[in-house]
């Protein structure tokens, strides 16, 4: 499966991971499922009933439980209180994730990880390291 990388931030949908500026951070598997929709359709607009028919599996959900579940998201991946910038709320609509988002395949193969991951002492880190390399190549350096 693909990274999807944007802002300095990786989601790797294989390893159920969220890296954001070289960090790897604790993410609920909710807000990853979240950030991952998101992230599958990026400067689109997404209805509440569509976020919760595709994150939450259910209709039975208040409006200020997804609100919170977006706010959530947006300081994971920004690191601050003032993070309206990815994830912009449209009034009375939904929300957009406006993000250049860019798909990376990834650089080492299932089996090369497992060899990795066998010899090294960090149980796959180096993995993680070498994606973060892979997708900083892609982008000339940077992952912005």
């Amino acid at each position: 499966m693909p990274l999807y990388c944007f802002h300095q931030c990786i989601i790797d949908t294989t390893r159920h991971c969220l890296t954001v500026r070289g960090q790897l951070l604790a993410t609920p598997p909710l807000i990853f499922d979240l950030l991952h929709f998101f992230a599958s359709h990026p400067n689109r607009v997404l209805s509440k009933d569509e976020l919760l028919e595709s994150v939450w599996k259910t209709t039975f959900v208040t409006d200020s439980v997804v609100a919170r579940a977006v706010m959530k998201a947006r300081r994971l991946i920004s690191g601050d209180h003032s993070s309206e910038g990815l994830i912009t709320t449209i009034r009375g609509v939904g929300y957009r994730f406006d993000a250049e988002v860019s798909l990376v395949e990834r650089c080492l193969s299932q089996s090369a990880w497992r060899q990795k991951s066998r010899r090294s002492p960090d149980g796959g880190r180096n993995f993680l390291r070498a994606t973060i390399a892979c997708a900083q190549a892609c982008f000339g350096g940077s992952l912005s």
